[in-house]
């Protein structure tokens, strides 16, 4: 191999040859043969033959194909045909090519800048890029004068966006679907001189050929380029390319000191006062602005103007007015306000008149509230609370958290508060009931309600969610209340009821008679309660019960066997093998409901503080073959799992089991059948024993799809 040395001496070597190539250019290899090598800018190029070429790309040899010297090649037909590949082949010398078709056709990712190629000797490019899905470089300084046939040379060629209305094309005889189905299809100046027409006639400065101009084929230009083919300035502009804007204020055209500012083949003046016109050159008249004011007289001057004031008042536009207010003609700390010959004065808080010297009774407007007296004073007042009452207007009460919500004669608009923090504001019986109407029940757990009246208030069920009850309800039309009220099914026994009259409550059984007969007994237990569940957690799954007004504790958390505290928040360990206890009720005097084991057993869970989950129920109603669907009595049992229970006092003491009698046990095996009870009654009848009646019992048990009969 021979290496060129800068300054011309020759040096053999065995490997390869050294050639200084600018990077800019293409890589030539004219004197070495094929597979020898040569050095250009530190990188090693091997010469190449067509079938190389289509070996490397056959292969995917993207880096072969950036390091091939490709002098000689003069085919070029078909090379990157459906490749996915997309190597920077800029540096290739083509200058021997004559066949270009096909050569990137389908190549769905080839989109490198070939545009220092020299094409000059090509004579095909037809399907050249050919639905070269990604390609979109500027080929505009392509030599096309050679080429014979362009057909479908960019037809799919989907982005190519590109001008070439600089390309001639002189001797082409194919370019059928040039560009169809591309970007630049659409764009009809982008379109190439066919055949030789106006080759002579260049479109410069980045200008775009006029299609429709056939006879001098001018140009399309952009500012600041004008003439046929770009190649001259717009009005305004100078310099090589047209960069130097000429500045039309140098001939210093304003009049009389006006200010001068260039513009694009243009200028404009910018006058000093008392000066109009486009070059400054008229005197202005200044009272034209009508700038004396208050009725005064304008004269005109040179450059200015004179105000001549009507008596009252002075000042250069006989803009101030004498100033009335310098007396202090406003009382009482009054603000003044001087006016066209006047004064007006406005009052602080608290007084009036045309001085403000007469000073307002702000209690007349009672604004002491809760039987609070007013005493008036300077621009204010003080009201004197009542015991209980606090606050700048005595709207404030504050109460234990034992104490019910009453405010039957507290003023609209009072807060009362308890220790807990739960606050509730008196509201009117109309404000009420627009809450009621529109279902606003969050809103009516802040309102207090007492005496307000409340006609079907709890028909929608929904309202038994929100705290709304703790409230004093005594003097309440409790059979009006509760006409047509949807009482909640499961969770009757845990709802509670605001404070009520002995006489209320037996209103309210009349009202539980006719609603949910079989219930009024849970109805019953939830009148009086603080209702603090609807707003406590118990933690673990402990379930809540709220105690009755008066309790020390508002509400309690019966917890799982597996936690205690008060909130349930303590982790136990139970002692291991505690007894199931049973706890048996005969003669209880109750009507059958489809809640009614779930009743009994939160019944149970209350007065026992065991949790529900220990406790299964089961009832037995014994009843007459002729009465069969009468509830006449029943036997209740309890099996209580896990508990260290041994005092039932509280829930044989209930009303529910008045009369019944109760039996206890610790046998945890007892699952059997309860034995057949039967009745027989004998009459004598001349010394002979007659059998008159046999009772059956029927036997209820909780399944999963409700209450089984068994009959003896």
């Amino acid at each position: 191999m021979i290496f060129l040395s800068g300054n011309g001496l020759l040096f053999f070597t065995c490997m390869f040859l050294f050639v200084a190539v600018n990077k800019t250019h293409a890589v030539t290899c004219n004197s070495i043969n094929v597979g020898e090598t040569i050095v250009s800018n530190s990188v090693m190029y091997t010469k190449v033959n067509r079938s190389m070429l289509l070996s490397y790309v056959s292969d995917g040899n993207e880096t072969a194909l950036e390091t091939a010297c490709t002098s000689g090649v003069t085919d070029m037909s078909e090379l990157f045909q459906v490749s996915f590949l997309d190597p920077d082949i800029s540096l290739w010398d083509v200058s021997s090519v004559t066949k270009m078709d096909d050569m990137f056709n389908h190549a769905s990712s080839f989109n490198q800048d070939i545009s220092k190629w020299d094409t000059s000797s090509v004579n095909y490019m037809n399907g050249m890029f050919n639905h070269a899905s990604s390609f979109n470089q500027d080929i505009s300084n392509w030599d096309t004068s050679n080429v014979l046939n362009m057909d479908s040379m960019y037809y799919g060629a989907t982005l190519f966006n590109q001008s070439l209305t600089n390309w001639c094309v002189v001797n082409v005889w194919g370019n059928g679907l040039f560009s169809e189905d591309s970007a630049m299809d659409a764009i009809i100046e982008f379109q190439p001189l066919w055949n030789g027409a106006g080759c002579n006639h260049t479109c410069y400065n980045e200008g775009l050929r006029n299609i429709s101009d056939v006879v001098t084929y001018s140009c399309i230009c952009s500012t600041p380029f004008t003439g046929l083919y770009c190649n001259s300035c717009v009005a305004g502009y100078t310099g090589v390319n047209c960069e130097t804007d000429i500045n039309e204020c140098e001939s210093n055209p304003c009049k009389n000191r006006g200010f001068c500012y260039n513009q694009q083949n243009s200028f404009s003046c910018e006058c000093l006062t008392g000066y109009t016109g486009a070059t400054c050159q008229n005197n202005f008249n200044e009272c034209e602005s009508n700038p004396c004011m208050n009725g005064a007289t304008c004269s005109d001057g040179p450059s200015t103007y004179t105000c001549t004031c009507v008596a009252g008042y002075t000042g250069a536009n006989c803009e101030t007015d004498i100033d009335e207010c310098e007396s202090n003609p406003c009382m009482n700390g009054a603000t003044c306000l001087d006016v066209a010959g006047s004064y007006t004065c406005t009052c602080v808080a608290g007084y009036t008149g045309v001085n403000c010297e007469t000073d307002i009774n702000e209690c007349e407007s009672n604004p002491c509230m809760n039987g609070a007296s007013c005493s008036d004073g300077a621009g204010s007042y003080t009201c004197s609370c009542v015991t209980g009452f606090t606050g700048d207007h005595c709207n404030f009460l504050f109460l234990s958290n034992t104490a019910p919500f009453t405010c039957k004669n507290n003023s609209d608009g009072t807060i009362i508060k308890k220790e807990n923090g739960r606050e509730v504001t008196k509201i009117s019986d109309t404000a009420f009931n627009n809450l009621i109407s529109e279902g606003k029940y969050s809103t009516l757990s802040k309102t207090c309600m007492s005496g307000m009246n409340m006609t079907k208030v709890f028909k929608n069920k929904t309202i038994f969610q929100y705290d709304i009850f703790d409230f004093d309800m005594t003097d309440v039309n409790v059979t009006e209340t509760f006409e047509d009220a949807d009482f909640p099914d499961s969770n009757l026994y845990e709802m509670c009821l605001p404070m009520m009259s002995a006489s209320q409550e037996i209103d309210l059984d009349q009202v539980a008679g006719k609603n949910i007969p079989t219930r009024s007994w849970v109805l019953k237990k939830a009148i009086n309660r603080t209702c603090d569940c609807l707003n406590t957690n118990c933690a673990n799954s402990g379930k809540c019960f709220d105690n009755y007004l008066g309790a020390a504790k508002t509400y309690k958390c019966i917890c799982t066997n597996e936690f205690s505290g008060d909130n349930c928040t303590e982790s136990i360990s139970l002692p291991e093998n505690l007894p199931k206890i049973i706890i048996t009720f005969t003669g209880v005097k109750i009507t059958n409901s489809d809640f009614l084991e779930n009743d009994l057993k939160k019944l149970a869970a209350e007065k026992l503080n065991i949790h529900p989950s220990q406790i299964e129920v089961e009832i037995i109603f014994v009843t007459t073959a002729r009465r069969r669907n009468a509830d006449d009595s029943a036997t209740v049992t309890y099996t209580i799992t896990d508990s260290t229970q041994t005092n039932f006092n509280n829930l044989n003491n209930d009303d529910v089991f008045s009369g019944a009698s109760m039996s206890v046990s610790n046998d945890s095996d007892d699952n059997s059948s309860s034995p057949n009870l039967g009745l027989i009654i004998g009459l004598s009848v001349g010394g002979a024993l007659l059998l008159s009646a046999i009772f059956y019992f029927i036997r209820f048990k909780s399944t999963s799809t409700g209450i089984n009969y068994l009959h003896a």
